[in-house]
């Protein structure tokens, strides 16, 4: 109701045990939860935490500068898939070619997928050098979720980590992940959500129709040469591409 002094503002900021810069900042998340789910390979705990903090204050800013382009505010709308923890690979799978097809990916889902994502879900996917071990994390903010990839990693892997965190986005009520989960996730003994995740987006990316096609064509080559000839067209590792043909 009415404009408060540079005094008041130390005195507000003492009360409420913070200080002035978190009362005047727009981009800082002050008395807010950020979940973050990471993949990593072995990084350092302090290093990810770190790091969480400077992702949170990226999507602070990213949020208020929404907000002022959105005048009627950040939409609340999220997508989310019928999986639980209970659902089968198959219906994993069922889910990513359904989202293909709804999302008109094409034969090469993964070059329009970042797109795609900011476009149906009005989440952001933000590349960026990310702390040694970490392949990528989705995250939830109230009004806004996104995906950080690790510019750093090959172009394959980058791709199958916005496939994964997508995962992870659209069913994170059902089964939110954990703060840190493993980037190899063993097919028998690993954490289910993360089992699942996987199977969605080899999927996603290698869609059946056109790894079917693909294999047709292969005629007399060695297996081993045809799997590193289709590396460009299906991203990820090469162990996903080989349980994908076999799936």
């Amino acid at each position: 109701e009415r404009a408060v002094s540079p005094e008041e503002l130390v005195r507000l900021a003492e009360a409420l045990n913070t200080s002035v810069t978190d009362l005047l900042d727009p981009f800082r998340l002050v008395g807010e939860e950020v979940a973050f789910s990471f993949r990593s390979a072995g990084a350092d705990a302090s290093e990810i935490e770190r790091f969480s903090e400077t992702a949170g204050r990226w999507l602070a800013t990213y949020r208020e500068l929404q907000r002022e382009m959105r005048p009627g505010g950040v939409s609340h709308f999220h997508r989310s898939m019928d999986l639980s923890v209970t659902s089968t690979f198959e219906q994993a799978q069922a889910a990513a070619e359904e989202l293909r097809q709804d999302w008109e990916l094409g034969q090469r889902p993964a070059k329009n997928l970042a797109a795609a994502i900011e476009q149906h879900l009005q989440a952001i996917v933000l590349r960026v050098e990310m702390p040694a071990g970490i392949s990528g994390a989705a995250t939830i903010l109230d009004g806004l979720r996104a995906i950080f990839i690790n510019a750093r990693e090959a172009v394959g892997r980058q791709s199958f980590d916005v496939a994964h965190e997508l995962f992870h986005l659209l069913t994170w009520r059902a089964m939110p992940p954990e703060p840190v989960e493993p980037i190899q996730v063993p097919r028998t003994t690993g954490a289910r959500v993360e089992q699942l995740a996987n199977n969605f987006a080899s999927a996603l990316l290698m869609p059946p129709d056109v790894v079917a096609a693909a294999w047709e064509r292969r005629g007399s080559m060695e297996i081993h040469d045809w799997m590193h000839a289709e590396a460009s067209p299906y991203p990820g590792s090469y162990d996903s591409r080989a349980w994908r043909v076999r799936t």
